[in-house]
């Protein structure tokens, strides 16, 4: 599986950004096993719904707070999306914006005097410089 089979286009507008009112409002899918097709439905819809047997699944997970603003020694400020930890600790594979900005061994000031030490721009699935980096996290 290559990074770029997971990108898609997702405006801003179609990501909550709060919970709705009243709760009952709140959007649902609901996939049933005679019709291959997904049905859009409300919370407040369960009740007719349902069936004995049904498999409910919950989705209880909380977005990690991953981005962060840096400012780079020039006052520009920089994007940086932590994606995942690369090996060592402090290590993380991280998307840039506006990737094309940092250099290899530049330092970012980060939230609370964190430094973010640009250590590799990372190769896209054609071989060519990406907006993704190595960066190794310390204190200051």
């Amino acid at each position: 599986m290559k990074l770029s089979d997971l990108q898609y286009s997702l405006p801003a507008r179609c990501i909550a950004q709060h919970a709705v009112e009243p709760r009952d409002a709140a959007r649902i899918l609901v996939q049933g096993l005679e019709d291959a097709h997904p049905l859009h439905a409300h919370v407040r819809d369960l009740p007719g719904l349902l069936r004995a047997g049904d498999l409910l699944v919950f989705n209880d997970t909380k977005v990690l707070p991953a981005r962060v603003w840096a400012r780079r020694a020039t006052g520009a400020k920089v994007e940086v999306l932590f994606l995942e930890p690369a090996g060592a600790e402090e290590l993380w594979t991280c998307m840039v914006k506006p990737a094309k900005k940092p250099h290899g061994g530049e330092v970012l000031a980060g939230p609370g005097g964190l430094e973010l030490h640009m250590v590799e721009r990372l190769l896209d699935e054609n071989g060519a410089p990406g907006a993704y980096w190595t960066v190794r996290l310390s204190d200051p």
